[in-house]
């Protein structure tokens, strides 16, 4: 009498993280099937169950950022403000640079990538894309140091090439 079963009182120690990556992992298994509500969906359940978690909303973001720009910065701004995964609120403001760099907004860009930075110093993408900002902004100097800072923290993948390639541009134009 009105003691739970001991599988419900087992709940009251699993983190709301936990239970956020479950529908997160359903989430992703929808838009792997091309099923782009569904995992809107779950990945909206993922946040109200941990508003702290950044990863929900990076993953909504994602998913309006070909078609619905506004919504996408919407989500992506409400990264910033969790509080965990470490390195989430750097990505956050990464994508927002980038979505302000494709729309051509390259002051707010400028501020996001730097914020990316200020979050996550060894983020890689961010100094990448500020190099490719002031190449734009025909900031040589600034360009190269932008990109050898991305040569040097190693990051996986092309990034590295990337960098090295406009730093050469850079350097021809010269």
């Amino acid at each position: 009498d009105g003691v739970p079963p001991q599988s419900v009182d087992r709940l009251r120690y699993v983190s709301p993280q936990f239970i956020a990556d479950l529908f997160i992992v359903r989430g992703e298994k929808a838009e792997d099937e091309k099923r782009t509500d569904d995992a809107f969906t779950e990945y909206e359940k993922a946040s109200r169950i941990d508003p702290r978690y950044a990863l929900p909303y990076l993953r909504m973001g994602k998913l309006y950022e070909k078609s619905a720009t506004d919504k996408a910065l919407l989500y992506f701004t409400a990264a910033t403000k969790a509080d965990y995964p470490p390195g989430a609120k750097a990505e956050a403001y990464y994508l927002i640079g980038r979505r302000e760099h494709n729309d051509n907004k390259l002051e707010p860009a400028q501020k996001a990538y730097a914020q990316a930075i200020v979050e996550d110093p060894a983020y890689a993408p961010a100094h990448f894309w500020l190099g490719r900002l002031y190449r734009a902004l025909k900031k040589p100097h600034e360009a190269i140091a932008a990109f050898e800072k991305t040569v040097a923290l190693k990051p996986e993948g092309s990034l590295v090439y990337y960098a090295w390639y406009n730093i050469g541009v850079i350097q021809e134009d010269q």
